[in-house]
C-alpha cells in the first residue's frame, strides 16, 4: 500500500488505492508511539500525508473534471508503460485515454465525468476495446470533437461527459472547427452554426470496430448491420513497399523504353518478358476514374533484386512483398492521402502496386466497373472521411464502408467516364501512351484557332464527364436510399466546370512537343515515341520515319543563347518546326501568337530564361533534356539523355562552345575597333565566363568520356557531370 505512492509524481492521480486498507492503516497508524524520535515523526507525518492522498483517490464522487495530459506509449518510459499495461490494459495506449477511464472510476453511480482527451479514441480502431469498455460501464451523453487550433496541439480533441453507469439511450455529438474558433463563436455550444447529431449508441456496435461515427451520412449509418461490407465482399490489398524507392523505382521516362514492360497480366508473363521495368502504381495526386501511372519498378526475375535487398552479409530482406498473387490484375486504386477527399481509379492489368497504391480487386468487370462508381459517388467518398478523419486513407477504412446488397451499375456511364479521363491523360506529355497530343489532330487555319477549336473538344469533355458524374451520383443515392429506408443530400456534386489551362500553359506544351520533335523523340509523322531507347542514333530514327516532315538534330546538341550566333539553335529550329507543323501561309500570325502568349517580348528570352525551368517542372525534377550551362548563363547547350554519347561533351565543347568563344572575340574586336566601350566591356566579361567554364569544368570533363545508365535514374546520372549542367533545386534531396 505505502509503495504504490513511491511514483506519486509521475502516476499522479492514476494510482489506484484500496479504501478499506487504507482505512485500517490510519487506525493503526493513530497507535504508534513517537517517543521523541524525529525520524519516526518525519515518517509518521509523511504517511499522513499518503493516507490524506489515498482519500480523496479512493473516494467518489459527484463530478470529476479533467484537462488530462497527452503521451503515447513510444514516449513512456520503460516503468510508466509497465504500469500502463498492469493497471490499465485497455485505455493504456495514451495517457490521456487512462485518465478518462480513471475519472469514471472516481464518480459514485449515475454521476457525471467530464473529460478533454485526443479525439482518436472516437474513431481510431485501436481503441475498439476502450469503446465498448466505456459503452458497458457509462453512457455518452455529449461529445463536442474540438479542432486542434482551439488547444494549440497537434491533435484535434474530443470533450466528452459521461454518466457512470447509465445505459442506452442516444447520445450527442457535434464538431467545433477552426473557423468557428478562429472567430470566437464559442460563447454558446455546440456553436449555433454547426449541427449536433442525435444517435443511438447501439447503432455503433454494428459498425466494424464499433467506432463511433456519429457525422457518417444517415443513409450510410443505417445500413450497417443489415447490409455486408466492402472487405467481406472484395479483397483489398496493400502491395510492395521496397524500402528504397530510389534504388527500385524510377518515373517511366528515365529508363530505356525497351526495358519497360506494359500490360503484363501475370508475375509469369512478366518474368518471359526479361524486362527490367514494370508499371508501378504508387498513389499519387487523388484523380478520379483514371491517371497516376507515372512510375516504373525494377520487378526483374519477379523481383529478385527486391527480394535479396538487406539479405546482403547474412542479413534480413529489408522490402516488404505483400500480396504478389495479386500483382499485375486489374485494380481499383486509390491515394493513401487525398485533399479534398478520397477519388478512385481503374488501373488496367500490368501494374505492381504499393502501400500508397493500395488497391481493391473485384472479381469481374461488371463488379469492378460497380465498385469505381460506388466509391467515387460523393456519399460514399463522404463517409470514407468520417472513417478517416485525417485523410490517410488506409486499406482497412475502404474494407469498412458498407455495400450494398444488389448494386445496379450504370455501367455505360462508368465506362464513359473512365474513358474521358483517360483521353485527356493521354494528351499529356508525360503520359506513356501519349501520341502527339492536340497537336496532331488534324486541323486548318491559325495556330490560335487550332487551339481554341482544342479548348472547345476540353471544356465539352468536361462538362460531359460532370454531367456523367451527377448522373452517377444519383444512381448510387437512390440505391443507397431504397435499401437504407433514408434519403440522403442529393446536392452533393458540383456542377461546376473546372478552369482550363492558360494560354501560356498551352504554349509552353506546344514547345515541350516541339523540342521533342527536334531531338526525334517524337515525330510529326509518326505517333507516339520514336527514340526512347538509351544510345539511340538518327539512323535508327530514319529507320521508323524514312522521310520526315522535320529532320531532328543531327549531333543531339541544340545551343540556347542570348544572340543568333547559331543557324541551329533552338529559336531557329522552333521556327522551322512551326512551318513543318503548321504551314507556312499562317507563319507569321502563329509566331506571333506564340510570343505573345507566353508574354515575351520575343521567343529568344523565353527559351533562354524560362523553358528549362518549365521542363524541369513537367517532368517532375526528372529532366529528359540536360541543360549544359556556363556560371552566369551565357552559354547554354541542350541534349536529350536517351541520345548521349561519351562524345557528346567533347561535341558541346569543340562545335559550340568554342564556336562561340570565336565569334565573341570577333565581335569584341568590332567593337573596340568602333570605339564601343559599353559592348566591349560586356562582351569581356562574357568571355571570362566561357574561358572560365571551359579551362575549369568543361575541358576536364570532355577528357573523361563519362558515361551513364539510363536505368540508374536521373538522380544518379545527372550529378556526374557536376557543375557543367545547369544545377536543378531539389535533385539532391532523398525521394
Amino acid at each position: 500500500f505505502w509503495n504504490q505512492f513511491k511514483d506519486a509524481d509521475i502516476l499522479g492521480s492514476l494510482i489506484q488505492p484500496d479504501a478499506e486498507t487504507a482505512d485500517r492503516l490510519g487506525r493503526n497508524l493513530e497507535t504508534l508511539v513517537v517517543d521523541g524520535d524525529l525520524f519516526k515523526v518525519d515518517v509518521i507525518k509523511r504517511a499522513h500525508r499518503v493516507l490524506q492522498q489515498s482519500e480523496y483517490l479512493s473516494g467518489r464522487y459527484a463530478v470529476a473534471i479533467a484537462n488530462p495530459p497527452y503521451m503515447g506509449t513510444r514516449n513512456m518510459s520503460d516503468h510508466l508503460r509497465g504500469f500502463a499495461e498492469t493497471h490499465f490494459p485497455t485505455t493504456k495506449s495514451d495517457l490521456c485515454t487512462m485518465f478518462l477511464e480513471r475519472a469514471l472510476e472516481m464518480v459514485s453511480p449515475n454521476a457525471l465525468a467530464a473529460i478533454v482527451v485526443s479525439e482518436s479514441w472516437i474513431f481510431n480502431s485501436a481503441y475498439e476495446a476502450m469503446r465498448k469498455q466505456v459503452v458497458r460501464d457509462a453512457r455518452l451523453c455529449v461529445t463536442a470533437c474540438i479542432d486542434k487550433s482551439a488547444f494549440g496541439v497537434r491533435l484535434n480533441t474530443a470533450a466528452s461527459v459521461l454518466e457512470r453507469a447509465g445505459k442506452g439511450g442516444r447520445s450527442l455529438f457535434f464538431r467545433v472547427d477552426a473557423e468557428t474558433i478562429q472567430s470566437n463563436q464559442l460563447s454558446t455550444l455546440p456553436p449555433e452554426s454547426g449541427s449536433v447529431h442525435s444517435i443511438q449508441m447501439d447503432l455503433f456496435d454494428r459498425v466494424p470496430g464499433g467506432a463511433f461515427i456519429f457525422d457518417m451520412p444517415a443513409p450510410l449509418l443505417a445500413l450497417y448491420g443489415s447490409n455486408p461490407i466492402i472487405g467481406d465482399q472484395i479483397e483489398v490489398k496493400q502491395g510492395l513497399a521496397t524500402a528504397d524507392n530510389g534504388r527500385f523505382v524510377r518515373f517511366w521516362w528515365e529508363p530505356s523504353r525497351s526495358r519497360i514492360a506494359f500490360d503484363c497480366v501475370d508475375r509469369a508473363e512478366a518474368i518471359a518478358t526479361a524486362a527490367r521495368w514494370f508499371p508501378y502504381n504508387k498513389g499519387g495526386t487523388p484523380v478520379p476514374w483514371w491517371g497516376n501511372q507515372n512510375y516504373v519498378v525494377n520487378w526483374e526475375r519477379d523481383g529478385a533484386e527486391i527480394r535479396a535487398f538487406g539479405t546482403e552479409g547474412g542479413g534480413r530482406p529489408r522490402s516488404a512483398i505483400r500480396n504478389p498473387d495479386f500483382y499485375f490484375q486489374s485494380s481499383i486504386s486509390w491515394s493513401n492521402i487525398g485533399v479534398g477527399g478520397a477519388r478512385f481509379r481503374l488501373f488496367p492489368p500490368g501494374f505492381i502496386f504499393d502501400v500508397a497504391g493500395m488497391s481493391a480487386f473485384p472479381v469481374d468487370d461488371s463488379k469492378q466497373l460497380a465498385l469505381l462508381g460506388y466509391l467515387n459517388s460523393s456519399l460514399i467518398r463522404k463517409g470514407l472521411d468520417v472513417l478517416a478523419p485525417t485523410l490517410n486513407y488506409q486499406v482497412g477504412d475502404v474494407q469498412r464502408l458498407p455495400m450494398l446488397t444488389t448494386p445496379h451499375v450504370n455501367a455505360d456511364c462508368v465506362s464513359r467516364l473512365i474513358e474521358l479521363e483517360n483521353e485527356a491523360w493521354q494528351e499529356q506529355e508525360t503520359s506513356h501512351a501519349f501520341k502527339g497530343g492536340i497537336w496532331t489532330v488534324p486541323s486548318s487555319g491559325t495556330l490560335e484557332e487550332r487551339i481554341e477549336r482544342s479548348r472547345n473538344r476540353v471544356r465539352s469533355r468536361r462538362e460531359e464527364a460532370v454531367s456523367l458524374e451527377q448522373q452517377n451520383d444519383k444512381c448510387w443515392m437512390q440505391q443507397i436510399a431504397d435499401q437504407s429506408g433514408i434519403a440522403g443530400d442529393s446536392e452533393l456534386v458540383s456542377d461546376e466546370i473546372p478552369e482550363q489551362s492558360d494560354e501560356d500553359q498551352v504554349m509552353e506544351e506546344l514547345i515541350s512537343y516541339a523540342v521533342g520533335c527536334m531531338f526525334g523523340r517524337y515525330s510529326l509523322n509518326e505517333p507516339g515515341l520514336i527514340l526512347a531507347d538509351q544510345g539511340a542514333t538518327l539512323q535508327d530514327y530514319l529507320a521508323k520515319v524514312p522521310a520526315p516532315t522535320f529532320m531532328p538534330d543531327e549531333d543531339n546538341v541544340i545551343p540556347i543563347v542570348d544572340g543568333d550566333w547559331f543557324e541551329d539553335d533552338i529559336v531557329g529550329r522552333f521556327r522551322e518546326f512551326l512551318r513543318a507543323a503548321f504551314g507556312s501561309q499562317h507563319f507569321e500570325a502563329n509566331l506571333r501568337y506564340v510570343t505573345d502568349s507566353l508574354g515575351v517580348k520575343n521567343l529568344r528570352d523565353y527559351f533562354v530564361k524560362s523553358f528549362y525551368k518549365d521542363h524541369v517542372q513537367r517532368y517532375k525534377k526528372r529532366p529528359i533534356y540536360w541543360l549544359f550551362s556556363s556560371p552566369k548563363g551565357s552559354f547554354n547547350a541542350l541534349f536529350y539523355m536517351h541520345r548521349y554519347s561519351t562524345s557528346t561533351v567533347s561535341t558541346v565543347l569543340n562545335e559550340y562552345l568554342r564556336e562561340l568563344q570565336a565569334k565573341l572575340k570577333a565581335s569584341l574586336e568590332q567593337a573596340e575597333r568602333s570605339n564601343n566601350a559599353k559592348e566591349a566591356d560586356q562582351l569581356r566579361k562574357v568571355l571570362i565566363e566561357l574561358d572560365e567554364y571551359e579551362h575549369e569544368v568543361l575541358y576536364p570533363l570532355a577528357s573523361q568520356n563519362i558515361g551513364i545508365d539510363l536505368d540508374d535514374g536521373v538522380k544518379v546520372n545527372y550529378p556526374k557531370f557536376g557543375s557543367a549542367l545547369k544545377k536543378i533545386a531539389g535533385l539532391e534531396a532523398s525521394e
